[in-house]
């Protein structure tokens, strides 16, 4: 596990030191953008904690079935958020019919 911890340590200086860039140019998307992938940053490794920590209290098929439920829960909600609802059509707007170029 130091192995990750070590991994996030690097990838966190990656991005500070491209944030440092970026506030030079636009301090306000470089404050956003810091926070953002701070915040990815720790979240991911709090989650690989816990998914270690449950590995080890939980048996790998009762794990399994938990990654597939929660996956399937994760799909779900993506779905429900992109989805667009479907414009009503305007009544009497017919599609535009092609125009044939004129021999000669």
């Amino acid at each position: 596990m130091s192995i990750l911890v070590c991994l996030f340590g690097c990838i966190a200086a990656l991005v500070l030191i491209a944030a440092a860039f970026m506030y030079v140019f636009d301090p306000g998307q470089a404050l956003k953008f810091l926070k953002k992938a701070l915040l990815l940053l720790l979240a991911l490794l709090l989650s690989l904690e816990l998914l270690a920590v449950l590995a080890r209290e939980v048996g790998a098929c009762c794990m399994g079935v938990l990654l597939l439920l929660v996956s399937l829960a994760a799909y779900a909600v993506r779905e429900k958020l992109l989805r667009r609802p479907e414009r009503p059509r305007k009544p009497g707007r017919g599609e535009r019919t092609p125009l044939v170029p004129r021999g000669g």
